[in-house]
């Protein structure tokens, strides 16, 4: 039983068996990450961030500093504080927030009050309108280091008068007071 031998099929580049297979073309290469368009682009737009955020100094207080400084011209004389209880400011706030904004907003403020909460890192300490009344709304007074020590004696319920300027005023939280003074 012989079998003749079958014609031997071309290989799948059409060459005859026996023969090498045809060269191929070279591998597209990857461009180098530094010479595609998008990489230039991003440097080019990061650099103009840098320097439109360089020619204001980095800050947003840039354009501030051309005014005159204001506190120079309060040195000078002195400021009559507006003087307020810290129930009639909660009150105020409770009834139209914003009526109590456009009122004490950047006021410099002598406020009278009992101390609801002293916080433990000594930042600051919260009033509110009477030594037995809750409200979610208060007066928070922060302090300065060196204020520190005076309000370390205070206890939950004692009478305190502060000056200072109203910074923030919030339904929410209440009004932010820097003190300058405490009585």
């Amino acid at each position: 039983m012989s079998q003749s031998p079958s014609p031997q099929q071309p290989n799948p580049y059409g060459q005859a068996p026996g023969q090498p297979y045809p060269p191929q073309p070279p591998a597209k290469q990857k461009k180098k990450w530094y010479k595609r368009p998008i990489v230039w682009i991003l440097a080019v737009i990061v650099v103009i961030a840098i320097a439109v955020n360089g020619a204001n100094g980095g800050n947003d207080k840039a354009a501030s500093s051309t005014a005159p400084d204001s506190t120079t011209s309060e040195a000078a004389e002195p400021r009559t504080p507006m003087s307020v209880t810290a129930a009639t400011m909660i009150d105020d706030l409770e009834s139209n927030a914003l009526k109590a904004e456009t009122t004490y907003k950047g006021q410099y403020v002598e406020v009278t009050g009992y101390v609801s909460n002293i916080d433990a890192q000594g930042k600051y300490f919260s009033v509110d309108g009477g030594p037995d009344t809750f409200t979610f709304t208060n007066v928070q007074a922060f302090i300065t280091p060196e204020q520190q020590a005076q309000v370390a004696e205070f206890s939950k319920g004692n009478q305190v008068v502060f000056t200072g300027e109203v910074t923030d005023v919030g339904e929410v939280m209440g009004y932010s007071i820097d003190v300058e003074s405490i009585q």
